[in-house]
């Protein structure tokens, strides 16, 4: 009606969503860098305008806790789902909490099988899981390090070292699995504590085994301590091969030094990854950038922030409608920023988020297997 007021403009009301991640403690590095790379992901969501969402972050450190925030940010908080975790043990609880109440746990990070073993309907993980790393270790050491070492796969004897944690641990089982299926010897898989102390008597025996690829799957503190043991014993293996996002990390880098270079990982896919594959990675880093002040610590921001990306992407974050967006899904890998695709499985595991093998060449992180990621050839 002419001269009739304009009815005022009311913006929707936020949409909340909650990130469990460790934000103190022994995995803090590894947490915040996780949960930088969601929050990049929601601040370019909003970005681009329509209704806006909030992280409500949690900073949880073990399961009880993990638990009781998840809870609360369900219920009292009213998230719409839940983002986590780089922490197995944190991962289960969350997801636990989030299946009980009906409402969706996304695991951007830990790798560990149980995270997404336990029948759960509303649990979906979009990085790699344990068995993918397992793989990766089969291929490279079948397919590229021989040639690298200058000696045939067969005469490799080969030991994997690692934590007695959740992700650590099944990283170490499919390894073993899978290397013995590709007919390569391991000769030792050693299970070890958190911060151990017995590191220096391990690599005597490892030493004593006649190893000469050593793989490790542990958090910085204890990849930092089996060079000191190493340096001490005067002894390095023909490749040390980390398995795990700690081992891509630049403050274990700068932690370690000079050691540290020529060394492998089995890892998420780092910023210098081919751009034909990885197109959004330096895009990526620029962000981080201009966010922090400085570049990304390791590759497991860009993967987080390409998980949460897909996510928060879809017409709902509703338990139900998004659920049903993911199935339909079918990307091939090369389409995320850090060169993953989408795939979902019944059991809610990305069957295309594929970890690289990376090299540390002049204090970088550098993906050189699979051919089509590698930016530079190994050194």
């Amino acid at each position: 009606m002419l001269g009739a007021p304009a009815l005022a403009q009311t913006a929707p009301p936020e949409l909340r969503v909650g990130g469990l991640f460790p934000l103190s403690g022994a995995s803090a590095l590894l947490g915040d860098e996780a949960a930088r790379g969601l929050e990049l992901a929601i601040a370019e969501r909003n970005a681009a305008g329509g209704r806006q969402i909030r992280l409500l972050r949690a900073d949880v450190t073990e399961p009880a806790q993990a638990l009781a925030e998840a809870r609360r940010l369900i219920q009292a908080e009213r998230v719409a789902l839940l983002f986590g975790s780089v922490s197995a043990p944190i991962g289960q609880a969350g997801s636990q909490a989030a299946e009980s109440l009906d409402s969706t746990y996304v695991e951007l990070a830990a790798a560990a099988d149980a995270v997404i073993e336990r029948g759960a309907r509303h649990v979906i993980r979009t990085a790699p899981a344990a068995v993918d790393y397992g793989q990766l270790g089969a291929d490279a050491l079948t397919r590229f390090l021989p040639n690298h070492l200058g000696q045939p796969a067969d005469v490799l004897r080969i030991a994997i070292l690692h934590e007695s944690g959740a992700s650590p641990e099944s990283i170490a089982i499919h390894l073993e699995a899978k290397l013995r299926e590709a007919g390569l010897v391991v000769a030792e898989r050693l299970p070890h504590a958190a911060r151990t102390p017995e590191m220096p008597a391990m690599v005597q025996r490892l030493r004593a085994a006649g190893v000469n690829v050593l793989i490790h799957a542990a958090a910085e503190s204890d990849a930092l301590a089996l060079f000191r043991a190493m340096q001490d014993a005067a002894w390095r293996p023909a490749a040390v091969i980390g398995a795990g996002p700690a081992w891509g990390l630049a403050d274990l880098a700068r932690a370690i030094g000079p050691a540290l270079e020529g060394c492998f990982a089995l890892d998420m896919p780092p910023i210098e990854t081919a751009e034909r594959w990885a197109v959004g990675a330096r895009p990526f880093a620029e962000a981080y950038q201009r966010r922090w002040g400085s570049g990304p610590r390791s590759g497991l921001s860009l993967a987080t922030y390409a998980g949460a990306h897909l996510i928060l992407a879809q017409p709902s974050l509703e338990r139900g409608p998004l659920r049903t967006a993911l199935a339909a899904l079918d990307q091939p890998e090369g389409q995320w920023a850090n060169g993953w695709g989408f795939r979902l499985e019944e059991r809610g595991q990305n069957s295309r988020a594929r970890p690289v093998l990376l090299q540390w060449q002049t204090g970088r992180a550098v993906a050189v297997f699979p051919e089509d990621a590698a930016a530079a050839s190994p050194v």
